[in-house]
């Protein structure tokens, strides 16, 4: 009986791990020593994740979505910078993660949201540099956004 509770757990553990593609970050500093490492561009979201009517569509019919995953896994370093206006979700945040999030949505120069910035270290220089303008607005086709990403990201 412990034998088939381990294997019964180990099978949920696996389908669990499996569908845990596309790891998002949140800390800007880690996603980018993950781009080094794994010599991969990082693709910053930019959200409002509990105001944004079209933050929200996109994330559900698009990031969400099995094929988006799959192509970002093998593609890119994802972080998403949210912007939340509720002041539960504020509160979850720390002030760290706030003032990171808004240096970079100034440095990017996002001025709406949902906005999608592709930005690749460059071992040579040792910098940051961005890749192409970045993509505004409600992105729900995948295969259209994934098209674009590919030209910015030269895949």
């Amino acid at each position: 009986m412990k034998k088939l509770f381990f294997i019964s757990l180990l099978f949920v553990s696996l389908i669990a791990f499996g569908q845990e593609k596309a790891k998002w970050h949140t800390d800007f500093d880690e996603a980018v020593q993950v781009s080094v490492e794994n010599n991969k561009p990082i693709m910053l979201f930019f959200t409002g994740s509990d105001w944004c009517p079209p933050c929200k569509k996109t994330k559900q019919m698009m990031l969400e979505t099995k094929k988006f995953k799959d192509w970002a896994e093998k593609n890119l370093i994802l972080v998403e910078l949210d912007f939340p206006k509720r002041k539960e979700n504020r509160d979850k945040q720390s002030e760290e993660l706030k003032k990171q999030n808004e240096n970079l949505q100034r440095a990017a120069g996002i001025r709406s949201y949902p906005s999608f910035v592709f930005i690749e270290y460059n071992k040579s220089t040792k910098e940051l540099s961005l890749l192409g303008n970045p993509i505004i607005g409600m992105q729900i086709n995948t295969d259209m956004f994934i098209t674009q990403a590919n030209k910015l990201i030269k895949k």
